[in-house]
């Protein structure tokens, strides 16, 4: 036994790479930040080792991860800068945001199955030198999918998350000996992650599961409403989107029996676009009974979690088609409409812009109507400039709504004021 023992635990190093990081540091720094960055920067040095290990074309992916973490930043950049805009520091704020967004961008830690510091330690002589020595193992299938994704054009959008919230009745997950939702769940979740890479949606890098990092962003995420998007910064989940599968489980105390358990299930399937809160899709789950006949437990767990699995999976499907026909909006802007008579002059402009804003994949959401005043949120593509530049150009919309009208630009809102109708 102590011979297999010492063979299994020397199989096991042989998949472990090991790197040394020497860094210079500052006198501020705290051990703590300085152990932080030193971690970061072997992770770098060590997936860059093993690219070169399994022939990938290192020069070419730096190059495509410079030019689509660029187009990605640009978004956050414009954000940030309009929030920080009176800071005196901005430029050191701004380039802090950066280097915090690549580090998201990238991800390279999600490639590593698991990770030792076997040394972190100061430089005897010489002050404010660290030194790092990390030993990990490199998920090779991840890392060559990762190299993959960056090499190839860019998608409509950047990730999909996957996430479950279960709701249990008349039943704990004590009861199902286990500690809690997620030892379920991650089963489940995990099972579905396989089933969307064999059904991968075209327009989307990664498909991924909404994990602990991913549901701390969220919520932040969650408190916000479509208005606040337009500020809302969040790197983890910029440009992607969100499928949530909402699941009631429900334990049937009338109709079970001792040889019988009923659990009955209900829920729904949404489906969010995360730079902007628009739900893209969302479906109810019929609800549907199933008849356990065991009182083994790991088969009873084993039984409800694959039907649990299977249960929404046609939805999943229809939420996968429907992320082929969105696109991601990254910009939005409120408009208030004064002096409309009815609704129907707001529903006349808000098609006039579907059709002239196509460029920009306008799209238009009625947010209040009231006498005399409409205000509508729009979500389009590409820079503030060129959606004002639309809405100004006034002549052929006084054509479309035989209104004369003036365009006014109010903080972050554009007013259109109509005036009289045109005599003909």
């Amino acid at each position: 036994m102590r011979l297999f023992l010492l063979g299994f635990f020397f199989s096991l190093n042989l998949w472990a790479q090991s790197v040394t990081v020497i860094y210079q540091g500052q006198p501020e720094q705290t051990e703590p930040e300085l152990r932080s960055v030193v971690y970061k920067m072997a992770i770098q040095k060590l997936i860059k080792e093993q690219m070169a290990a399994q022939n990938l074309d290192l020069v070419a992916y730096e190059t495509a991860f410079e030019k689509k973490f660029s187009t990605w930043f640009a978004g956050i950049e414009a954000k940030r800068r309009v929030e920080w805009k009176d800071k005196p520091d901005l430029e050191a704020l701004v380039a802090q945001e950066k280097l915090t967004s690549r580090e998201s961008f990238a991800g390279l830690e999600k490639l590593l199955k698991r990770t030792t510091i076997k040394k972190f330690a100061a430089h005897p002589v010489e002050l404010n030198k660290w030194e790092m020595v990390l030993e990990a193992e490199v998920d090779s299938r991840l890392l060559s999918l990762h190299h993959q994704r960056m090499l190839e054009d860019n998608k409509s959008f950047r990730k999909l998350f996957v996430r479950v919230q279960m709701d249990t009745q008349n039943f704990t997950w004590t009861d199902l000996q286990l500690k809690d939702a997620s030892d379920f769940t991650s089963v489940v979740e995990a099972e579905w992650l396989k089933w969307f890479e064999a059904n991968a949606p075209a327009d989307v890098e990664e498909v991924v599961l909404c994990d602990a990092t991913c549901r701390l962003s969220l919520e932040a995420w969650e408190v916000q409403d479509e208005k606040s998007m337009k500020s809302f910064v969040s790197p983890e989940l910029v440009g992607s989107l969100l499928l949530t599968v909402n699941l009631n489980v429900e334990k049937d105390l009338i109709r079970s029996n001792a040889s019988d358990t009923k659990m009955n299930h209900s829920g729904g399937v949404i489906l969010h676009d995360l730079n902007t809160k628009r739900v893209l899709f969302w479906a109810d789950l019929p609800k549907e009974t199933q008849v356990i006949k065991t009182s083994e437990q790991k088969s009873f767990n084993s039984l409800l979690a694959s039907y649990v699995y299977k249960y929404p999976l046609s939805q999943l499907l229809d939420a996968k088609n429907q992320v082929a026909r969105s696109v991601s909006l990254t910009n939005s802007m409120t408009v208030k409409v004064m002096g409309a008579s009815h609704l129907g002059q707001v529903m006349q402009f808000l098609n006039w812009m579907r059709v002239k804003g196509a460029g920009i994949q306008a799209q238009g959401k009625l947010d209040s109507f009231s006498q005399n005043e409409a205000k509508i949120l729009f979500f389009f593509r590409g820079s503030e400039n060129k959606f004002k530049a639309l809405v100004s150009g006034s002549s052929e919309l006084e054509s479309e709504l035989g209104r004369p009208l003036t365009v006014t630009e109010l903080g972050p809102e554009l007013i259109i004021t109509l005036g009289e109708k045109q005599k003909q």
